[in-house]
């Protein structure tokens, strides 16, 4: 079963997408909590979001061991120092998982995996794992490091290699099922959009507005949000855990559609079509990495 997590990108960073101010990041961390969402990805550097999951953990005072925190930390020489850090923000002794946040050069990205593992040995991380590897190198690292878990993007936009993990026996960490609204949008939504997801590749892709088409269409068919649509074909893939991030307590209530195997089969069909479209090694267009 999927378990459903609160991602927080939004209440530390700006990047394609409107920066909560504090009040509005606590309010959503507690309606995560009150509709039994108890599981938070996070990151070094997402800044102050790890200090608004404490504070209202604080508010709350739970246990500890009834909350998870996802967190990740960039592949640098400061690793272990940004990993103790973030636990100072969080105000906790450990994380459930830590992940390496992005894959750099095979020499950084080596001593990086061997950090986090004595990290885990000395109890800071329950399990470990990367984050946004294209599936050469998260083939040639579970070769040789013990990763429980790899993070990454799975969505309609994005179906790029998404069974690599299951082959390699690692836990999908799935991120922007909704593609950061894309996929809740209906084609004149979509058209009108002048923010900088014009600028990704996959937005560009030519299929794009005929999965849009089709979305709506089976909105319609199920009398259900298009997010509904979008969350139910994710769900049929199976990733462990699904990421979303939030701006408003309603967009935290996304119920699944019951779709058929027809329409999970055409929905597939967009996405393959989409996917041989699109070359980048996520849905974030960085492409700097090989495939």
């Amino acid at each position: 079963m999927n378990k459903r997590v609160l991602g927080l990108w939004n209440m530390g960073e700006g990047c394609f997408h409107k920066l909560l101010s504090p009040n509005e990041a606590k309010a959503i961390i507690r309606h995560a909590l009150d509709i039994g969402i108890n599981t938070f990805d996070t990151a070094f550097s997402y800044k102050n979001a790890d200090n608004y999951l404490s504070s209202v953990i604080r508010e709350r005072n739970l246990e500890r061991t009834s909350f998870e925190i996802i967190s990740k930390v960039m592949a640098v020489p400061t690793l272990e120092k940004k990993a103790e850090t973030s636990l100072k923000r969080l105000s906790t002794d450990y994380v459930d998982i830590l992940l390496l946040h992005w894959p750099s050069d095979d020499e950084s990205v080596y001593s990086s995996l061997k950090k986090l593992e004595t990290i885990k040995k000395e109890g800071k991380a329950k399990e470990i794992g990367v984050s946004n590897f294209p599936p050469s190198l998260l083939e040639k690292v579970s070769r040789d490091f013990e990763i429980n878990f790899h993070e990454r993007p799975l969505s309609l936009l994005w179906t790029k290699n998404w069974e690599i993990e299951k082959k390699l026996g690692i836990k999908t960490i799935a991120y922007s099922p909704l593609a950061m609204g894309i996929l809740s949008k209906t084609r004149a939504q979509l058209e009108a959009i002048e923010d900088d997801r014009k600028t990704l590749e996959i937005y560009k892709a030519p299929s794009l507005f005929s999965l849009i088409e089709c979305i709506s269409e089976l909105s319609e068919k199920h009398s259900v949000e298009r997010s509904s649509i979008s969350y139910a074909f994710l769900e049929s893939l199976n990733p462990e855990y699904i990421v979303q991030g939030a701006s408003t307590k309603t967009q935290l209530e996304i119920i699944p559609a019951k779709l058929s195997e027809e329409d999970l089969g055409s929905l597939m069909q967009h996405a393959r079509k989409i996917d041989s479209e699109c070359i980048s090694d996520n849905i974030f267009s960085h492409s700097y990495l090989p495939c």
